[in-house]
């Protein structure tokens, strides 16, 4: 191989997918990306993504049930798919003013999906305070996903009008 194919070939695997990593900032940690390229909700939600591009979960609040939120679970590369995790539940911790409130994800089991109980691509959970808040910041208290595990994963949620 010619030289210059060698540099192009390393330089293009190094800089892979984007630059979007996790780490922290004076005793509190937040994702960002520095350049990468990001993805659009498939549904108009709000994504949030884990690893290295490994897997974005989106939130959205359902239209017909105010006090409903899911959560759609996604892969874009090597191809747009939904991913199944492998989780009996999803809990996640919103702030809401001063106050922390649980939402706990349970699967939505679909044969059509191939979602089961303990692996699903999909989870749902309900809140009558839902319906009431547009944002809210909220951390991931542990989740197992195709290429890692996270644990206290923080995002921003906020409805668009």
């Amino acid at each position: 191989m010619k030289p210059i194919a060698i540099t192009v070939l390393v330089t293009g695997l190094t800089l892979g997918c984007g630059n979007h990593h996790d780490h922290n900032h004076n005793g509190h940690s937040h994702g960002h990306d520095h350049g990468g390229h990001a993805h659009e909700a498939p549904n108009g939600g709000k994504m949030v993504e884990l690893g290295e591009d490994a897997c974005h979960l989106e939130f959205l609040l359902d239209e017909s049930n105010a006090t409903r939120m899911t959560i759609l679970a996604h892969e874009f590369h090597p191809q747009k798919a939904y991913v199944k995790l492998p989780m009996a539940q999803i809990e996640v911790i919103a702030k809401v003013g001063d106050e922390e409130k649980k939402l706990v994800f349970k699967p939505v089991v679909s044969a059509t999906l191939g979602n089961n109980a303990t692996h699903s691509s999909e989870y749902e959970a309900t809140a009558d305070w839902l319906k009431d808040t547009r944002e809210f910041t909220a951390r991931i208290v542990y989740l197992d996903f195709p290429g890692g595990v996270t644990h206290n994963k923080p995002f921003q949620f906020s409805k668009k009008n």
